[in-house]
Order: structure tokens, then C-alpha cells, then sequence
């Protein structure tokens, strides 16, 4: 499991999911280059799976450089991509210490799914998570629920917003 840097949630919740830690960069650091020397100087560097917001755009740290969010296909075996197991009932959970943020959409990835644009927003009955998400609502974590069956073998898209910047991590089941 990866290293939680800051003030977590209650280390029961914690055994149960997949932590995603959203870090906001300070508004003096404007660039991917400024972003990097910033996290190198990190005492614990972000996982590839965390969330890095740079001004309005957002990416993931790994191999000493920030990949942004829409700059690839997500491929197979990429580390970018937190990847839940509805059989072993994995849950993710997000969270922010400095910043509050909220779920603003979930929908499928239009690159793994050839219908994305036709199916309305995962919610109710068509959320792929137990546990309906607190859409729109500020907090500092925020916890999936396990995924439904019939949200298994899916690659999503979860908007968040996070100081009035949208953001999209992918999530495969």
C-alpha cells in the first residue's frame, strides 16, 4: 500500500481501500518543471496513482516526471490508473489535507468504451459503486464503496473539482 503523507482518515477505513492523496501545488509553483523540483524536494514523493494539480491541470507523478491527465491512452499496465477489484470488494478513497474537493461526475472512459457518450451520469441505479457518492458536496475525503457487480471489468472517469479546477482520474474495475 502506498504511503500516506499527511493527515489520513482513521486507519480502519484505510485497510479497506486504495488511497488516492490529492496534492494542490503551492500558487508559486506554475510549471511541470517547478511541480517536479517541488516533489523531489518531498520528504515522501507521491504515489503514480496520486492526483497532482498544477494551476488548472492535473497529472500524475511517476518516473521523475508529471504525465498529465489527457497527454496519453491509458494503456494495460499503467501505474497511473487505480485499479479496484469488485470480488475482493476494493474501495478508493480520495483525499486532500490542504484543500477541500468534491465529486462532480463519474461516467465511463470514452477510450474504453464506445458508448461513453450515451450513458448519463453513474448515478443511483447506474452508479458502479455501492455507496452513492456525495456529488457536488466539499470535503476533504471522500470513499467509493466497494464496486457492484455490474460495475466489474469498467474503466471510468471520475470528475472531481477541486478549488473550482476539473479534474478526471481513471479507474479500472
Amino acid at each position: 500500500m502506498p504511503q500516506l503523507h499527511h493527515h489520513a482518515p482513521p486507519v480502519e477505513i484505510l485497510s479497506l481501500v486504495q488511497p488516492v492523496e490529492i496534492f494542490v501545488m503551492p500558487g508559486h509553483v506554475t510549471t511541470t518543471d517547478e511541480a517536479v523540483r517541488h516533489i523531489q524536494s518531498m520528504k515522501h514523493p507521491p504515489a503514480p496513482t496520486d492526483i497532482i494539480v498544477i494551476g488548472n491541470k492535473a497529472g500524475h507523478y511517476h518516473g521523475g516526471v508529471i504525465i498529465e491527465v489527457h497527454s496519453h491512452k491509458h494503456g494495460a499496465h499503467d501505474p497511473t490508473v487505480v485499479r479496484l477489484s469488485p470480488e475482493k470488494q476494493d474501495m478508493i478513497l480520495w483525499y486532500c489535507e490542504r484543500h477541500k474537493f468534491s465529486i462532480y461526475d463519474i461516467k465511463p472512459d470514452p477510450d474504453h468504451a464506445p458508448d461513453a457518450a450515451k450513458v448519463k451520469k453513474y448515478a443511483g441505479p447506474n452508479n458502479p459503486f455501492y455507496r452513492e457518492l456525495p456529488f457536488g458536496k466539499a470535503e476533504h475525503y471522500v470513499v467509493s464503496g466497494p464496486v457492484q457487480p455490474h460495475g466489474a471489468n469498467g474503466f471510468f472517469k471520475v470528475v472531481l473539482n477541486i478549488d473550482g479546477v476539473l479534474i478526471d482520474p481513471h479507474i479500472e474495475t
